[in-house]
């Protein structure tokens, strides 16, 4: 890939995802609704366990580049997960949020199977961790993530997002 192109989709990608940060920004300042909506996450998937659909067992991997990626703007740094084509030019970039686990296999296998349709794909970690195995290690994550306001401030700072 050339430089400029690299540092076209970097950019593109970061402005995503600031404007997703800022997005998430604007949540009442009164946390007590946010926390009213994570305990109800927590007790809505407590039975549950983070596990590998069919599609994620799938190998789609064969057909898209795939690995571990930082990426962010003046001195702020996020995590993420970055699938493309194995072959020719990516048709578009998508953007992909992971559910109330995290960022875990599932997710990137999600992100392989678009790559391997001919997408970039970018799957960011909110959470900047390891993804939850558990609902209460998920409620603790999401609950950082959501007072994680200072990425957010960050962002918000920068009118301008270089690679």
């Amino acid at each position: 890939m050339k430089p400029s192109t690299h540092r076209f989709s970097t950019t593109i990608v970061a402005a995503l995802v600031a404007c997703l940060l800022v997005a998430c920004a604007s949540a009442p300042s009164n946390e007590q609704p946010m926390d009213a909506y994570v305990d109800a996450m927590a007790h809505e998937h407590a039975d549950e366990a983070p596990a590998a659909t069919p599609a994620a067992k799938q190998a789609m991997a064969c057909a898209a580049v795939s690995s571990e990626v930082v990426y962010g703007s003046q001195g702020t740094a996020f995590s993420g997960y970055e699938a493309r084509p194995r072959e020719g030019a990516p048709k578009a970039g998508i953007v992909m949020i992971h559910e109330w686990w995290g960022l875990n296999d599932n997710v990137r296998a999600m992100a392989d199977t678009l790559a391997a349709q001919g997408y970039l794909v970018l799957a960011v970690n909110l959470y900047d961790t390891e993804a939850a195995t558990d609902a209460e290690a998920a409620k603790a994550l999401m609950q950082a993530a959501m007072a994680r306001r200072d990425h957010v401030q960050a962002v918000r700072r920068h009118e301008k997002l270089t690679p």
